[in-house]
């Protein structure tokens, strides 16, 4: 998918600036809705952009769940797949494209990261506050940039 604006462009940050007017759950029902329906239409797999791109977050349970996937210690996976962050004392998934990305599939579906399962998080609650990362995400997610240019028009 080609994305015609960026997320500096002068429309979204229009919109930006427009949803700190409007109340919370008005955002982000809009918001909930719009990415459903928008979900039903993406099939990530042609895509893969976020896994070409991101590096999640891997809580200790994502670290487990990989060792059992992929039958190695914790260790070895930590040391394998993933950098520290000491600042925000998590670890990421280190390599882009990801290490376990296969033509456009996850290689590691059935235990990939909650971070993953739950990208690109446009159904969690406090839209507005999570604009940033949502727009971050614009020019990579086709799901989140169709939700952001139907919700300029919505709202």
């Amino acid at each position: 998918m080609k994305f015609e604006k960026s997320s500096s462009h002068p429309e979204n940050i229009a919109f930006v600036k427009r949803l700190r007017d409007l109340k919370d759950k008005v955002i982000d029902n809009t918001a909930h809705l719009i990415a459903q329906e928008e979900t039903l239409k993406i099939d990530c797999t042609t895509c893969g952009n976020c896994c070409k791109s991101l590096h999640p977050a891997l809580s200790e349970v994502d670290i487990a769940n990989l060792s059992i996937k992929l039958c190695l210690d914790k260790v070895t996976v930590k040391n394998k797949f993933s950098e520290y962050d000491s600042q925000k004392k998590m670890h990421y998934m280190k390599s882009s494209p990801c290490s376990f990305l296969i033509a456009n599939k996850c290689s590691i579906y059935d235990a990939r990261p909650l971070s993953c399962q739950d990208y690109p998080h446009l159904h969690q609650p406090h839209f507005k506050y999570r604009l940033k990362q949502i727009m971050f995400n614009y020019n990579i997610c086709p799901i989140v940039y169709n939700t952001i240019e139907r919700m300029k028009n919505v709202l």
